[in-house]
């Protein structure tokens, strides 16, 4: 039984972009979210994560000493190395 043109030429796109959706997905979704949800929990390796909320947001910008150290560190370096760097 031959498939009729138009869905055969969605399967064979489909095929083709597989393995750059599985990738994808696998490479940049998925440990996007997985950072956004560990984001809010207190997680260390050997216990489950605990969902904490927003304390952790509120942590970092209130009792975190290096936080706003770091963030104007990563400010400057842009400044200087993003226009030099190009043509």
């Amino acid at each position: 039984m031959r498939m009729k043109p138009r869905p055969r030429k969605l399967l064979l796109g489909l095929l083709f972009t597989a393995p750059f959706t599985i990738g994808f997905l696998g490479l940049t979704v998925y440990p996007l979210l997985a950072s956004l949800y560990y984001s809010f929990t207190r997680y260390q390796i050997l216990t489950p994560a605990q969902w904490v909320g927003l304390e952790n947001y509120a942590n970092l910008f209130t009792k975190d000493e290096l936080f706003y150290k770091s963030l104007w560190n990563t400010v400057y370096y842009t400044l200087m190395s993003v226009p030099s760097s190009t043509r």
